[in-house]
Protein backbone atom coordinates (compact mmCIF):
# COMPACT_ATOMS: atom_id res chain seq x y z
CA UNK A 1 0.00 0.00 0.00
CA UNK A 2 -0.43 2.41 -1.75
CA UNK A 3 -1.05 0.61 -5.23
CA UNK A 4 -0.82 3.92 -7.29
CA UNK A 5 0.43 7.46 -7.00
CA UNK A 6 2.57 10.16 -8.01
CA UNK A 7 6.52 10.18 -7.83
CA UNK A 8 8.41 9.92 -5.51
CA UNK A 9 5.79 6.97 -3.98
CA UNK A 10 6.46 5.54 -0.62
CA UNK A 11 4.98 1.92 -0.23
CA UNK A 12 4.65 -0.59 2.28
CA UNK A 13 4.95 -4.22 0.95
CA UNK A 14 3.34 -6.40 3.98
CA UNK A 15 3.59 -10.63 3.73
CA UNK A 16 1.99 -10.92 7.15
CA UNK A 17 -0.74 -12.82 6.27
CA UNK A 18 1.71 -15.32 4.83
CA UNK A 19 1.43 -18.98 6.85
CA UNK A 20 3.08 -22.31 6.82
CA UNK A 21 1.18 -25.55 7.66
CA UNK A 22 3.76 -26.92 9.47
CA UNK A 23 3.74 -23.59 11.36
CA UNK A 24 7.25 -23.22 10.70
CA UNK A 25 9.29 -20.20 11.22
CA UNK A 26 9.29 -18.24 8.07
CA UNK A 27 12.32 -15.48 6.21
CA UNK A 28 10.49 -12.76 4.20
CA UNK A 29 12.50 -11.88 0.76
CA UNK A 30 11.18 -8.66 -1.54
CA UNK A 31 11.65 -7.83 -4.94
CA UNK A 32 10.68 -4.61 -5.64
CA UNK A 33 10.50 -4.26 -9.47
CA UNK A 34 13.01 -1.63 -10.39
CA UNK A 35 16.15 -3.58 -9.28
CA UNK A 36 15.41 -3.31 -5.55
CA UNK A 37 15.20 -5.98 -3.27
CA UNK A 38 15.31 -6.54 0.65
CA UNK A 39 15.65 -9.26 2.54
CA UNK A 40 15.74 -12.30 3.33
CA UNK A 41 14.39 -10.87 6.63
CA UNK A 42 12.58 -12.02 9.52
CA UNK A 43 10.09 -8.71 9.55
CA UNK A 44 7.01 -9.22 7.35
CA UNK A 45 7.00 -6.17 6.51
CA UNK A 46 9.42 -3.59 4.08
CA UNK A 47 9.38 -0.20 2.63
CA UNK A 48 10.43 1.09 -0.92
CA UNK A 49 10.05 4.45 -2.43
CA UNK A 50 9.53 4.52 -6.06
CA UNK A 51 11.47 8.03 -8.33
CA UNK A 52 10.96 7.07 -11.89
CA UNK A 53 7.31 6.65 -13.07
CA UNK A 54 6.08 3.13 -13.85
CA UNK A 55 4.41 -0.12 -13.58
CA UNK A 56 6.31 -2.48 -11.15
CA UNK A 57 6.01 -5.84 -10.00
CA UNK A 58 6.22 -6.39 -6.13
CA UNK A 59 7.68 -9.96 -5.31
CA UNK A 60 7.33 -11.22 -1.98
CA UNK A 61 9.17 -14.65 -1.00
CA UNK A 62 8.76 -16.69 1.59
CA UNK A 63 10.90 -19.71 2.58
CA UNK A 64 9.99 -22.04 5.78
CA UNK A 65 12.66 -23.61 7.97
CA UNK A 66 12.78 -26.78 6.07
CA UNK A 67 13.70 -24.37 2.90
CA UNK A 68 10.75 -24.86 0.87
CA UNK A 69 9.42 -21.56 -0.35
CA UNK A 70 6.25 -19.77 -2.31
CA UNK A 71 5.69 -16.40 -3.97
CA UNK A 72 3.28 -13.63 -4.02
CA UNK A 73 2.96 -10.85 -6.15
CA UNK A 74 1.67 -7.17 -6.53
CA UNK A 75 1.03 -4.67 -9.05
CA UNK A 76 2.07 -0.69 -8.20
CA UNK A 77 1.73 2.18 -11.07
CA UNK A 78 3.44 4.86 -10.22
CA UNK A 79 2.57 8.57 -12.52
CA UNK A 80 4.27 11.54 -12.67
CA UNK A 81 3.23 14.56 -10.86
CA UNK A 82 1.14 16.96 -13.34
CA UNK A 83 3.34 20.32 -13.40
CA UNK A 84 0.96 23.52 -12.11
CA UNK A 85 1.75 26.83 -13.09
CA UNK A 86 3.75 29.43 -11.04
CA UNK A 87 2.00 31.88 -9.15
CA UNK A 88 2.49 35.88 -10.53
CA UNK A 89 2.75 38.95 -7.98
CA UNK A 90 3.01 42.30 -8.88
CA UNK A 91 3.75 45.40 -7.12
CA UNK A 92 4.48 48.68 -8.62
CA UNK A 93 5.57 51.68 -7.25
CA UNK A 94 4.94 54.91 -7.04
CA UNK A 95 1.16 54.33 -8.11
CA UNK A 96 -0.11 57.41 -8.91
CA UNK A 97 2.27 61.02 -9.90
CA UNK A 98 2.40 63.27 -11.89
CA UNK A 99 3.98 62.88 -15.80
CA UNK A 100 6.34 62.19 -16.56
CA UNK A 101 5.74 59.26 -14.01
CA UNK A 102 8.50 56.96 -13.35
CA UNK A 103 7.86 53.67 -12.23
CA UNK A 104 9.45 50.19 -11.33
CA UNK A 105 7.46 46.90 -11.33
CA UNK A 106 8.68 44.30 -9.34
CA UNK A 107 7.32 40.41 -9.76
CA UNK A 108 10.05 39.82 -7.21
CA UNK A 109 7.08 37.96 -5.03
CA UNK A 110 6.25 35.42 -7.66
CA UNK A 111 7.05 31.85 -7.67
CA UNK A 112 7.27 28.30 -9.32
CA UNK A 113 5.58 25.08 -6.92
CA UNK A 114 8.31 23.17 -8.74
CA UNK A 115 10.90 25.28 -8.07
CA UNK A 116 11.45 25.82 -11.40
CA UNK A 117 13.44 29.17 -12.58
CA UNK A 118 10.84 31.99 -13.80
CA UNK A 119 11.30 34.09 -16.98
CA UNK A 120 9.32 37.77 -16.62
CA UNK A 121 7.39 39.74 -18.83
CA UNK A 122 6.41 43.51 -18.66
CA UNK A 123 3.58 44.84 -20.33
CA UNK A 124 3.31 48.39 -18.85
CA UNK A 125 -0.41 49.46 -20.58
CA UNK A 126 0.82 52.01 -23.63
CA UNK A 127 2.49 49.76 -25.36
CA UNK A 128 5.79 49.46 -24.12
CA UNK A 129 6.75 45.67 -22.77
CA UNK A 130 10.11 44.45 -21.36
CA UNK A 131 11.01 41.36 -21.48
CA UNK A 132 10.99 37.94 -21.43
CA UNK A 133 13.98 38.28 -19.00
CA UNK A 134 15.38 36.80 -16.08
CA UNK A 135 15.28 39.84 -13.81
CA UNK A 136 11.64 40.11 -11.81
CA UNK A 137 11.88 43.82 -12.45
CA UNK A 138 11.66 46.47 -14.73
CA UNK A 139 11.08 50.61 -14.80
CA UNK A 140 9.48 52.80 -17.48
CA UNK A 141 8.40 56.33 -17.35
CA UNK A 142 4.71 57.30 -18.11
CA UNK A 143 5.38 60.37 -20.06
CA UNK A 144 1.21 61.10 -20.83
CA UNK A 145 -1.52 61.43 -18.33
CA UNK A 146 -4.04 58.94 -17.83
CA UNK A 147 -4.54 55.25 -16.44
CA UNK A 148 -2.69 52.46 -17.23
CA UNK A 149 -2.92 48.56 -16.40
CA UNK A 150 0.81 47.00 -15.78
CA UNK A 151 1.27 43.17 -16.42
CA UNK A 152 3.56 40.33 -15.87
CA UNK A 153 3.62 37.54 -17.20
CA UNK A 154 5.84 34.64 -15.65
CA UNK A 155 6.51 31.72 -17.12
CA UNK A 156 8.61 28.70 -15.69
CA UNK A 157 10.44 25.87 -17.72
CA UNK A 158 7.51 23.59 -18.26
CA UNK A 159 6.20 26.45 -20.40
CA UNK A 160 3.24 27.01 -17.68
CA UNK A 161 3.07 30.77 -16.89
CA UNK A 162 0.43 32.55 -14.64
CA UNK A 163 -0.05 36.93 -14.86
CA UNK A 164 -0.80 39.29 -12.25
CA UNK A 165 -1.65 42.91 -12.98
CA UNK A 166 -1.61 46.78 -11.06
CA UNK A 167 -2.75 50.18 -12.04
CA UNK A 168 -1.46 53.31 -11.98
CA UNK A 169 -2.46 56.41 -13.19
CA UNK A 170 -0.26 59.39 -13.79
CA UNK A 171 -2.02 62.90 -13.99
CA UNK A 172 -1.46 65.96 -16.20
CA UNK A 173 1.67 67.92 -14.93
CA UNK A 174 -1.04 71.04 -15.81
CA UNK A 175 -2.83 70.03 -12.67
CA UNK A 176 -2.46 72.98 -10.20
CA UNK A 177 -4.21 74.98 -7.64
CA UNK A 178 -4.35 77.33 -9.57
CA UNK A 179 -7.74 76.63 -11.75
CA UNK A 180 -7.46 76.32 -15.91
CA UNK A 181 -10.34 76.12 -18.28
CA UNK A 182 -9.48 72.78 -20.54
CA UNK A 183 -11.76 72.87 -23.23
CA UNK A 184 -15.45 71.62 -24.43
CA UNK A 185 -15.57 67.84 -23.90
CA UNK A 186 -19.03 67.46 -26.29
CA UNK A 187 -22.56 68.04 -26.26
CA UNK A 188 -25.33 66.62 -27.53
CA UNK A 189 -29.22 66.85 -27.87
CA UNK A 190 -32.48 64.74 -28.33
CA UNK A 191 -36.34 66.33 -29.13
CA UNK A 192 -37.82 62.72 -28.06
CA UNK A 193 -38.94 61.55 -25.04
CA UNK A 194 -36.16 59.70 -23.29
CA UNK A 195 -35.13 58.83 -19.63
CA UNK A 196 -30.81 59.03 -20.10
CA UNK A 197 -28.99 61.26 -22.81
CA UNK A 198 -25.31 60.94 -23.30
CA UNK A 199 -22.02 62.93 -24.75
CA UNK A 200 -19.13 61.22 -26.45
CA UNK A 201 -15.82 62.82 -25.90
CA UNK A 202 -14.44 64.20 -28.91
CA UNK A 203 -11.13 65.40 -28.53
CA UNK A 204 -8.21 62.83 -29.43
CA UNK A 205 -6.78 64.43 -26.51
CA UNK A 206 -9.36 62.98 -24.18
CA UNK A 207 -9.74 64.23 -20.40
CA UNK A 208 -7.07 63.94 -18.19
CA UNK A 209 -7.33 61.97 -14.54
CA UNK A 210 -7.19 64.63 -11.93
CA UNK A 211 -9.45 66.96 -14.27
CA UNK A 212 -13.03 68.04 -13.10
CA UNK A 213 -15.48 67.80 -15.58
CA UNK A 214 -18.69 69.93 -14.81
CA UNK A 215 -22.09 68.72 -17.13
CA UNK A 216 -25.18 70.30 -18.03
CA UNK A 217 -28.19 68.98 -18.65
CA UNK A 218 -31.12 71.16 -19.71
CA UNK A 219 -34.74 68.74 -19.63
CA UNK A 220 -38.07 69.58 -21.19
CA UNK A 221 -41.50 68.01 -20.41
CA UNK A 222 -39.68 66.30 -16.98
CA UNK A 223 -40.48 66.08 -13.49
CA UNK A 224 -38.67 66.12 -10.03
CA UNK A 225 -36.70 63.14 -9.23
CA UNK A 226 -33.03 61.82 -9.02
CA UNK A 227 -30.16 62.89 -11.57
CA UNK A 228 -27.03 60.95 -11.21
CA UNK A 229 -23.85 60.44 -14.16
CA UNK A 230 -21.15 57.49 -14.91
CA UNK A 231 -19.21 57.43 -17.92
CA UNK A 232 -17.24 54.61 -19.88
CA UNK A 233 -14.09 54.40 -17.11
CA UNK A 234 -16.39 54.21 -14.34
CA UNK A 235 -15.97 57.76 -13.14
CA UNK A 236 -19.58 59.36 -11.42
CA UNK A 237 -20.68 63.03 -11.82
CA UNK A 238 -23.32 64.31 -8.99
CA UNK A 239 -25.70 67.48 -8.87
CA UNK A 240 -24.00 70.67 -7.84
CA UNK A 241 -27.10 72.96 -8.72
CA UNK A 242 -30.84 71.81 -9.38
CA UNK A 243 -33.56 74.49 -11.04
CA UNK A 244 -37.09 73.94 -11.66
CA UNK A 245 -39.77 76.21 -13.46
CA UNK A 246 -42.93 74.39 -12.70
CA UNK A 247 -43.76 74.47 -16.33
CA UNK A 248 -41.76 70.91 -16.86
CA UNK A 249 -38.51 72.88 -17.35
CA UNK A 250 -35.27 71.63 -15.38
CA UNK A 251 -31.90 73.00 -15.69
CA UNK A 252 -29.21 70.88 -13.68
CA UNK A 253 -25.33 71.03 -13.41
CA UNK A 254 -23.41 68.10 -12.37
CA UNK A 255 -19.66 67.88 -11.42
CA UNK A 256 -16.71 64.75 -10.44
CA UNK A 257 -13.08 64.74 -10.96
CA UNK A 258 -11.84 62.00 -12.83
CA UNK A 259 -9.77 59.09 -11.28
CA UNK A 260 -9.58 57.49 -14.70
CA UNK A 261 -8.86 59.70 -17.96
CA UNK A 262 -11.14 59.80 -20.68
CA UNK A 263 -10.34 59.01 -23.90
CA UNK A 264 -12.00 59.74 -27.65
CA UNK A 265 -15.12 58.14 -28.44
CA UNK A 266 -15.77 57.37 -24.49
CA UNK A 267 -18.99 58.36 -23.75
CA UNK A 268 -20.61 60.19 -20.33
CA UNK A 269 -24.56 58.88 -19.94
CA UNK A 270 -26.92 60.87 -17.40
CA UNK A 271 -29.73 59.29 -16.36
CA UNK A 272 -33.04 61.52 -15.47
CA UNK A 273 -36.87 61.40 -14.78
CA UNK A 274 -38.59 60.51 -18.42
CA UNK A 275 -38.34 64.05 -20.29
CA UNK A 276 -39.64 64.69 -23.80
CA UNK A 277 -36.22 66.44 -25.06
CA UNK A 278 -32.34 67.20 -23.18
CA UNK A 279 -29.12 69.39 -24.33
CA UNK A 280 -26.48 68.22 -22.35
CA UNK A 281 -22.72 69.36 -22.22
CA UNK A 282 -19.63 68.90 -20.84
CA UNK A 283 -16.25 71.25 -20.08
CA UNK A 284 -13.24 70.39 -18.16
CA UNK A 285 -11.54 72.30 -15.53
CA UNK A 286 -8.34 71.59 -13.92
CA UNK A 287 -6.70 73.22 -10.15
CA UNK A 288 -10.55 72.43 -8.76
CA UNK A 289 -11.72 69.52 -6.59
CA UNK A 290 -14.58 70.24 -5.01
CA UNK A 291 -17.87 72.20 -5.02
CA UNK A 292 -17.78 75.70 -2.80
CA UNK A 293 -21.23 77.32 -3.26
CA UNK A 294 -24.25 77.41 -5.74
CA UNK A 295 -27.08 80.06 -6.56
CA UNK A 296 -30.10 78.99 -8.60
CA UNK A 297 -32.79 81.45 -9.70
CA UNK A 298 -36.07 81.36 -12.42
CA UNK A 299 -37.47 84.49 -14.24
CA UNK A 300 -39.32 86.01 -17.44
CA UNK A 301 -38.02 89.35 -18.97
CA UNK A 302 -35.34 90.45 -20.73
CA UNK A 303 -32.22 89.94 -18.47
CA UNK A 304 -31.40 86.82 -15.98
CA UNK A 305 -29.41 86.48 -12.80
CA UNK A 306 -28.82 83.01 -10.87
CA UNK A 307 -28.19 85.17 -7.33
CA UNK A 308 -24.73 84.61 -5.48
CA UNK A 309 -22.57 81.91 -5.27
CA UNK A 310 -20.04 82.61 -2.38
CA UNK A 311 -16.20 82.27 -2.93
CA UNK A 312 -14.43 81.24 -0.02
CA UNK A 313 -10.41 81.07 -1.10
CA UNK A 314 -9.01 83.10 -3.84
CA UNK A 315 -8.42 81.02 -6.66
CA UNK A 316 -12.21 79.70 -7.54
CA UNK A 317 -14.06 78.59 -10.33
CA UNK A 318 -17.51 79.98 -11.34
CA UNK A 319 -19.51 77.71 -14.08
CA UNK A 320 -23.16 78.88 -15.06
CA UNK A 321 -25.83 77.84 -17.14
CA UNK A 322 -28.84 79.47 -18.47
CA UNK A 323 -31.79 77.56 -19.89
CA UNK A 324 -34.52 79.54 -21.74
CA UNK A 325 -37.24 76.70 -22.84
CA UNK A 326 -39.06 79.52 -25.35
CA UNK A 327 -36.79 82.21 -26.52
CA UNK A 328 -36.22 84.20 -29.93
CA UNK A 329 -32.30 84.50 -29.42
CA UNK A 330 -29.08 83.03 -27.58
CA UNK A 331 -28.64 83.86 -24.13
CA UNK A 332 -25.39 86.85 -23.74
CA UNK A 333 -23.80 86.82 -20.35
CA UNK A 334 -22.16 89.90 -18.87
CA UNK A 335 -18.61 91.12 -18.55
CA UNK A 336 -16.46 89.12 -16.73
CA UNK A 337 -18.00 86.05 -18.02
CA UNK A 338 -16.33 83.67 -20.77
CA UNK A 339 -18.55 81.68 -23.07
CA UNK A 340 -17.94 78.08 -22.67
CA UNK A 341 -20.79 76.66 -24.93
CA UNK A 342 -24.03 78.02 -26.68
CA UNK A 343 -26.76 75.41 -28.11
CA UNK A 344 -30.25 76.03 -29.69
CA UNK A 345 -32.68 73.46 -31.05
CA UNK A 346 -35.47 75.22 -32.45
CA UNK A 347 -36.84 77.77 -29.85
CA UNK A 348 -34.81 76.46 -26.80
CA UNK A 349 -31.50 77.70 -25.78
CA UNK A 350 -29.01 76.72 -23.46
CA UNK A 351 -25.97 78.87 -22.90
CA UNK A 352 -23.18 78.11 -20.34
CA UNK A 353 -19.87 80.36 -19.10
CA UNK A 354 -17.07 80.54 -16.62
CA UNK A 355 -14.79 82.59 -14.51
CA UNK A 356 -12.35 83.17 -12.18
CA UNK A 357 -13.21 85.01 -9.02
CA UNK A 358 -11.03 85.69 -6.62
CA UNK A 359 -13.00 86.94 -3.62
CA UNK A 360 -16.48 87.70 -2.51
CA UNK A 361 -18.98 85.82 -4.73
CA UNK A 362 -20.23 84.90 -8.49
CA UNK A 363 -23.28 85.84 -10.13
CA UNK A 364 -24.06 84.01 -13.29
CA UNK A 365 -26.16 87.10 -15.59
CA UNK A 366 -26.61 88.76 -18.60
CA UNK A 367 -29.43 89.18 -21.13
CA UNK A 368 -32.17 86.46 -22.49
CA UNK A 369 -35.65 86.63 -24.25
CA UNK A 370 -38.72 84.52 -22.47
CA UNK A 371 -38.63 82.73 -19.03
CA UNK A 372 -35.16 81.22 -18.16
CA UNK A 373 -33.62 79.17 -15.56
CA UNK A 374 -30.45 79.56 -14.53
CA UNK A 375 -27.82 78.32 -12.08
CA UNK A 376 -23.92 79.06 -11.13
CA UNK A 377 -22.05 77.00 -9.20
CA UNK A 378 -18.28 77.82 -7.66
CA UNK A 379 -15.30 75.08 -7.21
CA UNK A 380 -12.16 75.09 -5.24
Amino acid sequence: TPTTGTAPLAVTADAGASSDPQGQTLKYSFDFGDGTTTGPQASATATHTYSTAGTYTVKVTVTDTSSLSASATQSVTVSTASAQAPTAKLSVTPTTGTAPLAVTADAGASSDPQGQTLKYSFDFGDGTTTGPQAGATATHTYSTAGTYTVKVTVTDTSSLSASATQSVTATSSSTSSTPKYGNTVANNYSTSTHTSGYITVWRSAGVQAGDMVVLTLQLAGTSSGPVSATDSKGNTYSPVADVSDGSGNRLVLLSGVLSTSLVANDKITATFPSATSYRFGGAEFSGVTSLDADATATGAGSTFSTGAAPVSTGSDMAYAAVSVPVGTGSPTWSSGWTLAESQSVGSMYLSRAYQFPTGGSATGNGTATGGWLAAVATFR
